[in-house]
């Protein structure tokens, strides 16, 4: 009989058992299995933290850093999708830090074969589940900025991303989204409107194109925060 193992997965097995589950769980396996799976377990302990080098990741120490990360996927291709969650985390929480990680982005690019659907999917997922029970509250309303400040951060970096062809066609997709929950989710339209402002912002001619759906919008909003900031996405037009 024989079995095939992917020891890409390794470091998922180990990092999903708990540890009280984990002795028990190798003490079941012979002498020699054991030893195998503590090796596995020190090869994970080993290896560098991925946020680690995230967080290390400067204009100064660029080309250091991103070896480093580089010869991390290098010996273990398995763990690109879940380094790529990690760039897109650090990305939408470290916004200062962006055009770093947009760089990095590039670079893991041209050696590897990015899942595009990865990133666009996490988009979504983001926007279309804002769930805030009470944003009067403080908590709901740190809640609210969190999550508003992640999907604008988010809207940056997927414009950035194609904007140096790394994900292609999808910012269109992206603002029509946008106009689809402005019009049918009046709840957070504050959030809605800030993400296109930076999406805008980043290139005005765009609104040229939506001119008319921001006018019909703005007749339909009441709260004036709401009304001054689509005002600033429609003075963008040139």
């Amino acid at each position: 009989m024989v079995i095939l193992i992917d020891y890409n997965n390794f470091d998922n097995i180990i990092n999903t058992i708990d540890d009280l589950d984990y002795k028990e769980y190798i003490n079941n396996y012979s002498c020699n299995k054991r030893i195998f799976y503590k090796d596995m377990e020190y090869i994970n302990i080993k290896e560098p933290n991925i946020n680690v080098l995230l967080n290390q990741l400067t204009s100064e120490n660029n080309t250091e850093t991103v070896n480093n990360i580089m010869e991390l996927i290098n010996n273990n291709e398995g763990l690109l999708p879940s380094i790529i969650d990690s760039i897109i985390n650090c990305s939408i929480n470290q916004n200062k830090n962006i055009d770093n990680y947009v760089k990095l982005l590039q670079i893991i690019n041209k050696s590897y074969k990015i899942d595009i659907k990865q990133i666009i999917q996490s988009y979504f997922r983001l926007l279309n589940n804002i769930s805030i029970n009470d944003v009067q509250s403080y908590d709901g309303l740190c809640e609210y900025n969190n999550i508003k400040y992640r999907l604008i951060n988010y809207s940056q970096l997927l414009y950035k991303l194609e904007d140096v062809g790394v994900i292609n066609e999808y910012i269109t997709i992206i603002i029509t989204k946008l106009f689809d929950n402005l019009k049918n989710n009046t709840k957070y339209i504050n959030i809605y409107l800030e993400c296109l402002l930076n999406i805008f912002q980043f290139n005005p001619k765009l609104v040229n194109n939506y001119k008319r759906d921001l006018i019909s919008i703005k007749n339909t909003l009441d709260k004036k925060r709401d009304i001054f900031l689509l005002n600033d996405i429609i003075d963008l037009c040139v």
